[in-house]
């Protein structure tokens, strides 16, 4: 008799059908990897920007303020004083930046490669994300908001009529608002950590990454 496919399943007399390295990557492995690489290297621009914002606050200060007329020029200045307090948050979330954009910048290469250990380098990557982002949004509740507040309420005073016409409400509503825009826009750059724990340590891509 004609001896049957080893392809074929169990119940109709053939082996089990292939596994291990014949198994078919995961869609998720090489579409993370790569966007792990792009993201790495908008860290790293956006980390070195973010670093050294108060040398780029600095010179804006001195090259702005000559240009103001005069009754504008003190409270510019004074606005860019009280943003100069809040600096080091800055220059924080710049550093976490950059330690980000290595951990994906490694990640997406042994990802890349098919690596295991790219899997714990990725994990590694998305649950410091998600923590340096909790305490960004942090900061930015106790020093970012009432910074906003306080700069709005200076600039809308330096309008003409102001100060005088309307009270310092709406420039410090404004400002609130602001701050709290920052917030959510700290909280909705967490979506991407979270996805890749979600779709890199499903059974399947584990299982890939073991068999290689």
């Amino acid at each position: 008799m004609e001896r049957l496919s080893p392809y074929l399943p169990p119940s109709i007399g053939g082996a089990e059908p292939p596994s291990g390295p014949q198994m078919m990557e995961p869609a998720a492995l090489k579409a993370f990897a790569v966007i792990h690489l792009v993201f790495a290297g908008i860290g790293f621009l956006w980390g070195l920007y973010a670093a050294l914002s108060p040398l780029f606050t600095g010179l804006m200060k001195g090259a702005l303020s000559k240009s103001m007329p005069a009754e504008q020029r003190a409270a510019f200045e004074r606005s860019m004083d009280i943003q100069a307090g809040v600096a080091w948050i800055g220059v924080l979330s710049g550093v976490f930046m950059l330690v980000l954009a290595v951990m994906l910048l490694v990640a997406g290469i042994k990802l890349l490669r098919r690596r295991s250990d790219g899997l714990a380098w990725s994990n590694t990557y998305a649950w410091t994300s998600i923590a340096t982002k909790l305490i960004s949004a942090a900061l930015a509740v106790i020093f970012i908001v009432p910074m906003q507040r306080e700069m709005m309420r200076v600039q809308f005073e330096a309008v003409p009529g102001g100060s005088s016409s309307h009270p310092p409400f709406p420039g410090q509503a404004f400002g609130t608002f602001a701050g709290i825009l920052s917030v959510v826009f700290i909280l909705l750059a967490c979506t991407y950590p979270i996805l890749s724990l979600c779709f890199l340590n499903k059974p399947s891509v584990k299982a890939w990454l073991g068999a290689k």
